[in-house]
């Protein structure tokens, strides 16, 4: 039971730092020091820091699609649901700091560029799957290919890495919320 704490420490300990301050100024020791457990404890649960990463990545991406899905599938309007998919992705942006974003991006490791990799392309296959599901449902345009809402994703997600953007705003909710707002009604002040 205390080795179960003490990786939900470590966990919430290399959460917390890697938002602030992004996944290479961090070094396990530091991790360890604000989990409050010894290099070996560490060691027992993971095998290195982008390990650790990873983990934590992982189960962001579980939280984040198990809201989505759950949204989906809930009883309220599609744009009730456009608006809760919204919320959701403020809330993801949160307590994350744009060296956490930037490293998301371009960490010079080979195997978190492709973990990277990868988590995007699950991302990419999950929001398809519910793009389509909504067009099954009635809710989404026939005649719009999701796939081209992934592209243009892409393409925001360009948009948000662009320094000058990033240099515009004093957090990245405060962007991310810009971004998600406009990418969902445009430039319309209806909703």
């Amino acid at each position: 039971m205390e080795q179960n704490k003490k990786q939900t420490d470590i966990l919430n300990a290399g959460r917390k730092l890697f938002y602030k301050f992004g996944l290479k100024k961090v070094t396990v020791e530091e991790i360890c020091k604000e989990a409050n457990v010894s290099k070996m404890t560490f060691y027992k649960f993971f095998p290195n820091k982008n390990e650790l990463a990873k983990t934590i990545l992982n189960l962001l991406f579980d939280e984040w699609y198990g809201r989505y899905r759950a949204a989906l599938n809930s009883d309220i309007s599609f744009s009730e649901k456009m608006n809760r998919f919204m919320e959701i992705k403020i809330e993801a942006s949160k307590h994350r700091g744009k060296d956490f974003i930037m490293d998301l991006y371009y960490y010079p490791d080979e195997e978190i560029k492709q973990f990277m990799a990868d988590f995007i392309k699950r991302g990419i296959d999950e929001s398809i799957a519910m793009f389509n599901h909504a067009q099954q449902k009635g809710w989404m345009r026939r005649d719009l290919k999701p796939e081209l809402l992934h592209i243009l994703t892409g393409k925001m997600t360009e948009v948000i890495l662009d320094e000058k953007i990033l240099s515009l705003y004093d957090d990245i909710t405060q962007m991310v919320t810009e971004i998600t707002k406009f990418y969902l009604y445009g430039v319309s002040d209806e909703r």
